[in-house]
């Protein structure tokens, strides 16, 4: 017997989550044992009475030792164990002095998989029918005249001894259908929870997982067999131990639930996750309901989405600047022309040992063409200039000015230039893209007062899905990034680190505009500029340009070189002037007329309409394109019909995409830039006068 006990100790059964509530409402007792040892796993209160102990006497004790279980009986339970089919034995006596009879009633109680768990026990007191026998015995004994009424006494107790186990029969037959039904509740269940998209996980009073759904597996790549019955902060070799997250887990089991907990974790086979947390207890059970929401790639969006707007409110921020600087270069533009051309007059007509005035009209000059490069940064900056832009290989670039690099940096800097393959094409102005590289790289100078390392390099590059941390629009690119080991910029300067006129350093060394007009030229390429910095750790700029085919060799055309005063070409053809800014108007005027021309002049695009109308022939239109009431497009579309041989030269100071619209897409016109000088000036009147006639509509 104390074979069977260990051996039935072994099993773990919660034997009243199987036998309650039916059997602790039964008013017979009832007890189940479980394993071959027949250990008593429970009884309900008439059984404590039937034998006059406790529950917890009663609980782990073997059934033979609580009531007189003969070998019949035990061989009748192992029966039922053995082929779970229900068994009933009658009359068992218990060896005292006082006579006491009892039956047994026994069917399985079947486990989650199906199999018997444990043996149900119902024990029913035939006492008094025995001694009812009895009695009815002695009667016979003593006459048997009773005997007819004994018979039928005896029939009367059989027959309710018979509905007494036929209702025990019936029993049993509702607790098999009540355990049918909880199966079926509990597979239902479970096909529900493994239907759900989220991740859930049970968890008992331990943190032992006891399932886990479908959606879990999926999100973690695990299996069942690493996950339930393992305990959850040794999950996934320990990723799972998050010591706050246990913390509230306890306090769940004392009905205080949490929700949306996030928590970062890097998983050995689902790489890092962002995770909100969510935990209640299951009611009537000391359970706990583990659901975790996955919110990884909705993180990376709303990253990407603030990156996205932080680049619109920043475009938007130097769209506004650019807007003020092309409209203050566009008024300074008009101003330096006259500062140019008269200080060229003055310089022309001073004569040569005057040295003290030729000094100070050369300072004025000077200045001028000073103001007029500060100005075309400006431009370039709002990207209002006009480039002179061709198909070209970026390494190609840089490998030519390696040399002039090197030179700018000094000994104390080291220069990698790195070309990863395969070489693409970009559509931009060398001469401008040669500007990115030597502002970047003097920055980076800057930057290594005392030593570092400057890395060139370019690659192709194909961006599919716009990145959460730089935000490029997806496409093909070729990519420059110009990286130092420099003392890197702080969160302040980055937030103006293209406006013009900022700088960290002495004005003496820089006027603020070396980045604003780096900026300016990729924004005008149709590139994107990026960058990222950390104090002590350097900064790191990446430019993308868009990448373009690889192109058929193509002429360049070069443009004349400016002569001096004294050489500017002259002529003698009639030219109309239209220019609204009076000090412009009267230099060209004077200029051009000096150099022989017959010059009509006109405040307007209206004044200038009614020279042509009543003018027989004029040789060339020189008209700026802003001008109130009638621009130069206008002038230039009413004027054609007066005069059609005439030529047409477009001047302003500002080039935004309107004169775009306005101007230069009217293919072969050419185009003046202020502010230009009278040799400049002279030079292109009598290109485009002594060239063919160049006007042509787009339409």
């Amino acid at each position: 017997m104390s074979r069977r006990v260990t051996q039935g100790a072994k099993r773990k059964v919660d034997m009243a989550a199987l036998c309650e509530p039916a059997a602790e409402e039964s008013p017979m007792p009832v007890a189940a044992v479980e394993g071959v040892g027949h250990v008593i796993g429970y009884v309900n209160p008439p059984f404590c009475r039937l034998v006059g102990k406790s529950k917890q006497e009663l609980i782990g004790s073997a059934f033979a030792q609580v009531v007189p279980a003969g070998e019949e009986c035990l061989r009748l339970l192992d029966r039922v164990h053995d082929t779970g089919q229900a068994e009933t034995h009658i009359g068992e006596d218990r060896p005292t002095a006082d006579p006491f009879y009892w039956s047994y009633s026994m069917w399985p109680l079947l486990g989650p998989d199906g199999t018997p768990a444990a043996i149900m026990i119902q024990v029913t007191e035939t006492t008094p029918f025995h001694q009812e026998v009895t009695r009815v015995n002695q009667a016979l004994m003593l006459s048997t005249v009773r005997e007819h009424e004994l018979r039928e006494a005896a029939e009367l107790l059989n027959a309710q001894l018979q509905g007494e186990i036929a209702e025990r029969k019936h029993a049993q037959e509702e607790l098999r259908t009540r355990n049918a039904e909880l199966a079926e509740s509990r597979d239902f269940l479970h096909y529900i929870v493994d239907g759900v998209a989220q991740p859930l996980l049970v968890l008992d009073t331990e943190m032992r997982i006891r399932s886990a759904n479908q959606a879990f597996y999926r999100c973690f790549l695990s299996v069942p067999e690493t996950t339930v019955g393992h305990l959850l902060h040794r999950l996934e070799g320990g990723q799972w131990h998050i010591p706050e997250i246990h913390a509230l887990l306890r306090k769940v089991l004392e009905n205080q639930p949490f929700e949306d907990v996030e928590v970062q974790r890097e998983f050995q086979k689902a790489g890092r996750k962002i995770l909100l947390l969510s935990a209640r207890q299951l009611d009537a059970v000391q359970l706990i309901l583990l659901s975790i929401n996955d919110v990884t790639e909705r993180r990376k969006a709303e990253a990407a989405l603030r990156s996205g707007e932080d680049h619109l409110r920043r475009a938007q921020k130097m769209e506004a600047i650019g807007r003020l600087a092309g409209g203050v270069a566009h008024d300074f533009n008009n101003l330096l022309t006259s500062i140019l051309g008269y200080s060229e007059l003055l310089l022309e007509s001073t004569a040569l040992d005057d040295k003290r005035h030729r000094e100070h009209l050369q300072v004025i000059k000077n200045s001028a063409l000073r103001a007029a490069e500060l100005t075309r940064q400006l431009l370039t900056f709002s990207r209002k200039r006009v480039s002179q832009s061709k198909v070209l290989q970026l390494d190609a670039v840089i490998a030519g000015m390696d040399v002039m690099l090197r030179r700018v940096l000094g000994d104390h800097i080291e220069l990698v230039v790195a070309h990863v393959p395969p070489r693409g094409f970009i559509r931009a102005d060398p001469a401008e893209i040669g500007q990115i590289v030597m502002n970047l790289a003097l920055n980076s100078r800057d930057a290594m007062v005392h030593g570092g390392t400057l890395t060139i390099e370019t690659r192709t590059v194909e961006v599919r899905e716009p990145a959460a941390a730089e935000y490029v629009k997806p496409g093909n690119y070729v990519m420059l990034a110009v990286k130092d080991t420099g003392v890197g910029m702080d969160d302040d300067t980055q937030c103006h680190l293209f406006e013009p006129f900022f700088t960290t350093k002495d004005y003496a060394l820089g006027a603020g505009m070396g980045l604003s007009t780096v900026f300016g030229i990729v924004e005008q390429s149709g590139g994107q500029i990026r960058f990222s910095s950390q104090l002590g750790h350097g900064t790191t700029f990446r430019i993308y340009f868009p990448r373009v085919a690889d192109p058929a060799p193509q002429a360049e055309k070069q443009r004349p070189p400016a002569a001096s005063m004294s050489l500017a070409p002259s002529g003698s053809e009639i030219v109309l002037l239209a220019e609204d800014e009076e000090a412009v108007r009267i230099l060209v005027l004077s200029f051009l007329q000096a150099k022989g021309y017959t010059v009509l002049e006109a405040e307007n695009g209206a004044d200038a309409l009614a020279i042509c109308k009543r003018q027989q022939h004029i040789d060339l239109l020189l008209t700026d394109v802003r001008m109130p009431g009638m621009g130069g497009r206008e002038l230039t579309e009413k004027a054609a019909p007066l005069h059609p041989q005439m030529k047409v030269i477009l001047m302003s100071g500002y080039t935004d995409d309107a004169l775009i619209a306005e101007g230069i897409r009217m293919k072969g016109i050419p185009f003046l830039q202020k502010p230009f000088t009278l040799p400049e000036l002279a030079a292109k009147v009598r290109e485009v006068l002594d060239g063919k006639k160049h006007v042509k509509r787009e339409h």
